[in-house]
C-alpha cells in the first residue's frame, strides 16, 4: 500500500488519538514524579524568605533557575516516551496503513510537544498553588517576560530536540542517552567559552542550554530570541525530513 505524504485527514481524529496517551502508565508515572519535583522546588523556595514591602515572598533565584531545567526535562521525556512507544510497537506503520499520511504522523509529534507544554504549565500552577496555600507565601510574584521566555524556549527546544532524536534513532533508550551526551558536550563548550576563549556571551548560541544563557546576558536584546527560534525550526525541519523518508 502506498504511504501518502500529505492528506486531508480530519484533525479531530488526530486529537482524539493523542488524548488517549494521557492514560498510559508510563506517562502517569512521569507526571507524578515531576509533580513531586515541582512541589519540592516550590517548598524549597519558601524556606529562606525575604521581605519586600512587608509581604512574605519566596526566593526567586531557586525557582527561576530550577524550573526551566525541570520543565525541559519533563517535555523531553514526555515526547520521547510517547513517540518511542509508537516506534517500538509498530504504531507508525499501523497508522499509515489505516489512512494516515506522513504529515499526520509529524503533526501528532507536534501535538505531543504542545500538549506536554500545556500539561506542565497546569502542573506548575497546581503544585505552586498548593505550596502557596500551605505556606502562605507568594510563589508567582516574580514571573516576568524573561522567565516566561526562558521557560517557553527551553521547553520548545527540548521537545523539538526530542522529536529529532526519536525520529533518528527510533529507540527510547538511545534517544535519552544521546540527549545527556549532548548536554555534557554543551557544558564543556560553555566552560571553554567562559575560561579558555574568554567569550562567555557566545554560549547563548548553543542549542539546548543557550536559552538560559541568553536571558542571563547583561544586554539582552530582542534579536537574541532569534537564536533559539532558529534551533527550533532546524530541529523540526530535520524531523519532518526523517518522518517523510523513513520506511516504517
Amino acid at each position: 500500500m502506498q504511504q501518502a505524504i500529505y492528506s486531508n485527514f480530519p484533525i479531530t481524529r488526530l486529537l482524539k488519538w493523542e488524548w488517549q496517551r494521557l492514560i498510559r502508565t508510563d506517562l502517569i508515572l512521569l507526571v507524578s514524579i515531576f509533580m513531586v519535583f515541582l512541589i519540592v522546588i516550590g517548598y524549597s523556595g519558601t524556606v529562606e524568605l525575604f521581605r519586600e514591602e512587608g509581604s512574605r515572598q519566596a526566593n526567586p533565584v531557586l525557582i527561576s533557575e530550577g524550573l526551566p531545567s525541570i520543565s525541559k526535562l519533563f517535555v523531553l521525556f514526555f515526547v520521547i516516551l510517547s513517540l518511542g512507544a509508537d516506534f517500538s510497537q509498530g504504531t507508525m506503520r499501523k497508522r499509515l496503513l489505516s489512512g494516515y499520511a506522513r504529515i499526520d504522523l509529524f503533526a501528532t509529534a507536534v501535538m505531543l510537544l504542545t500538549g506536554a507544554i500545556v500539561l506542565f504549565s497546569m502542573m506548575t500552577i497546581v503544585a505552586f498553588g498548593l505550596v502557596q496555600l500551605l505556606r502562605g507565601v507568594d510563589l508567582f510574584y516574580f514571573w516576568n517576560h524573561h522567565l516566561v521566555a526562558n521557560l517557553l524556549f527551553s521547553q520548545l527546544i527540548a521537545g523539538c530536540f526530542g522529536i529529532l532524536l526519536i525520529s533518528l534513532f527510533q529507540k527510547t533508550g538511545m534517544a535519552i542517552v544521546f540527549y545527556f551526551l549532548t548536554t555534557f558536550v554543551e557544558s564543556g563548550l560553555s566552560l571553554a567559552f567562559m575560561f579558555a576563549w574568554q567569550i562567555p556571551d557566545y554560549s547563548f548560541f548553543l542549542p539546548l542550554s543557550g536559552t538560559g544563557n541568553a536571558t542571563s546576558l547583561k544586554d539582552f536584546l530582542w534579536y537574541h530570541d532569534l537564536v533559539p527560534a532558529f534551533w527550533i525550526g532546524f530541529f523540526l525541519w530535520i524531523s519532518w525530513w526523517k518522518f517523510k523518508t523513513t520506511e516504517f
